[in-house]
């Protein structure tokens, strides 16, 4: 074995210096300040890392209050929100779709009404609830039954996951307690 590779392998504490190769075929001493200084820069490299991580989350955050939209809360910060994207024709036997904005959609859901002869909850009486997607929309079938597809008019009220809304058969009004727990409604007249 050449005196080089056996100067590499060296390695040999003495006192408090330890013995290293340095590359140049010399054998060089790391002192206690060397190892310091080492350790110093390391720490401050740290420090900068975390706070240039710091600072991308706050950038993140900041788009969030600007009105930009995240994956978690379509449209960004503001007033809770409800519209409907598409409303089936009067005889129709399509679904009736919306979206929300400004509600995080895993913590709420939509009560569809439809008014023949008085408000029926929709899609059913077992399911009186729609689920909303992660982009904010909802899609809800409101042709479940009898003359469903006459309906003159369709109400949307937006509400926690945890609400139950009432059950509607008929009635000529909301009852005031939906009104009270609805976070947004949407109402509109269907012409034949």
């Amino acid at each position: 074995m050449p005196p080089h590779e056996i100067a590499r392998m060296i390695y040999a504490k003495k006192s408090k210096n330890e013995v290293y190769f340095n590359g140049n075929n010399t054998i060089k001493r790391r002192c206690k300040k060397e190892e310091s200084t080492m350790y110093k820069k390391t720490v401050w490299r740290l420090f900068f890392l975390l706070c240039f991580i710091g600072f991308l989350v706050a950038c993140n955050e900041e788009s969030d209050v600007a009105g930009v939209s995240s994956p978690n809360l379509p449209g960004g910060q503001g007033d809770p929100f409800i519209e409907f994207t598409y409303i089936p024709p009067v005889g129709s036997f399509n679904n009736l779709e919306g979206r929300v904005l400004h509600v995080y959609p895993s913590e709420y859901r939509v009560a569809v009404f439809i008014y023949v002869s008085g408000w029926w909850n929709k899609p059913t009486f077992a399911n009186p609830l729609t689920s909303i997607g992660s982009d904010g929309s909802w899609v809800t079938d409101i042709t479940t039954g009898g003359i469903d597809e006459k309906a003159s008019r369709i109400a949307a009220f937006l509400v926690q996951a945890t609400y139950n809304p009432p059950v509607l058969s008929g009635d000529n009004t909301f009852p005031a307690e939906l009104e009270q727990n609805a976070t947004a409604k949407v109402e509109v007249n269907r012409g034949p």
